[in-house]
């Protein structure tokens, strides 16, 4: 049926019959023209189809049906791009400008395709060299998308990329674990062969950086027994002037109050120390330990008065002595463990030194003794209970 036009005549209103026109016969007026033809609505009941109908239905049913999805694909390799960062790529076959959305690493970041289906990505966070997985997804604006994941193998280039030294940091993420290739088998942790460095290059026979088995730097056998042979030799030479007394004379001379000034004096220490201990005392004391130093000692005098180097005037001016000891003897055990902070209790016996407090104000020597020493919360809190028995000295050692 077709629709009824309302159209007002000039000076007049329009009249669907007698009298004038009230709401309710506008408002049916208008229903009447909203109403769809028989054309748009589809045949009624026992009415032909209409003309239209079958391209309506064709389109309808074309735009109810699924969108294909589009297909993408990842590079297997990413390498380092001119920045030094990794770089993702791949293909699609959707339209250029379709965002394409990369995730790595719980991060994720977008980038456009290209005319030829390509795109490529520039990671703005440093991804460690090995192997990752990627997940990739595309979608263009009417809603077509497409997903891919796969495997990226990341190649290190010629340099890796390093963080600024200034500005925000990045966002914390879980970094990748090592993989197997970053580790070596070795049996022997005391003999690895360090990569080059300053001071790790191999100098001469006495070279003090070069590792040596008689300075205690390998074991002498299995893990944790060690040998350290130390020797030392202290050369002083001195000559000096100071106000010495006469001396006592019998040539009848006139007696001065000061005599000659004139001394000199040389003295030389040899010691030689050999040290057998066991344990790994990077972090540990001792399981136990023996030590012996030997000293010898040559000293000379010479003066220019009586009675300066001896009581009797007849000994001259000068003097020469020499003598052989054992510095140190003693042997050290421990004893007990006292808590897993390397708190311990050990027990040393024989010729050794002591130092009583921190500056050595108090009692500093070496003698033969027996001493317990030890300590307490995490080395807060040190004890030591000796008892020596106090060694003769050599009075012209020094």
């Amino acid at each position: 049926m077709t629709a009824p036009r309302i159209r007002e005549a000039p000076g007049r209103r329009a009249t669907g019959g007698p009298g004038p026109v009230g709401p309710l016969a506008l408002a049916l007026a208008l229903a009447l023209a909203l109403e769809p033809s028989t054309a748009a609505r589809g045949a009624g009941p026992g009415e032909p189809p209409a003309a239209g109908g079958a391209a309506e239905s064709a389109r309808a049913a074309e735009a109810a049906a699924p969108l294909a999805a589009y297909s993408i694909a990842v590079d297997r390799e990413a390498s380092g791009g001119p920045s030094g960062a990794v770089v993702v790529a791949g293909t699609t076959d959707a339209p250029e400008g379709a965002r394409v959305t990369v995730t790595l690493a719980g991060v994720s970041h977008s980038t456009g395709a290209g005319a030829a289906g390509d795109w490529r990505i520039e990671w703005p966070l440093e991804v460690a060299p090995g192997s990752h997985e990627v997940r990739v997804a595309v979608m263009t604006f009417d809603g077509r998308r497409g997903e891919a994941s796969a495997q990226i193998e990341v190649v290190a280039g010629e340099r890796l990329p390093r963080r600024s030294l200034v500005g925000m940091p990045s966002a914390t993420r879980p970094e990748p674990g090592p993989g197997e290739e970053d580790f070596k088998e070795h049996t022997d942790r005391w003999r690895l062969t360090p990569p080059p460095y300053e001071l790790d290059e191999k100098g001469g026979r006495w070279n003090p950086y070069e590792q040596n088995v008689l300075k205690g730097d390998l074991p002498i056998r299995g893990d944790d027994l060690f040998f350290v042979l130390t020797a030392v030799a202290d050369s002083l030479v001195e000559g000096r002037e100071l106000p010495t007394p006469a001396g006592v004379s019998t040539a009848g001379e006139v007696i001065e109050f000061f005599g000659d000034e004139q001394q000199e004096f040389y003295v030389e220490n040899v010691l030689v120390s050999t040290e057998l201990f066991k344990g790994d005392t990077a972090f540990k004391p001792f399981d136990w330990r023996f030590k012996a130093t030997l000293a010898g000692n040559l000293n000379y005098v010479s003066t220019a008065e009586n009675a300066i180097v001896k009581p009797d005037v007849r000994r001259g001016t000068n003097r020469r002595d020499d003598f052989f000891a054992v510095q140190e003897l003693f042997f050290e055990v421990k004893l007990a463990d006292l808590s897993p902070h390397y708190d311990f209790v050990s027990l040393r016996v024989g010729v050794q030194p002591f130092n009583s407090d921190f500056r050595g104000f108090i009692f500093d020597d070496v003698n033969l003794g027996v001493r317990l020493f030890g300590n307490l919360g995490s080395n807060r809190n040190q004890f030591n209970l000796a008892y020596f028995e106090r060694l003769e000295k050599d009075t012209n050692s020094g």
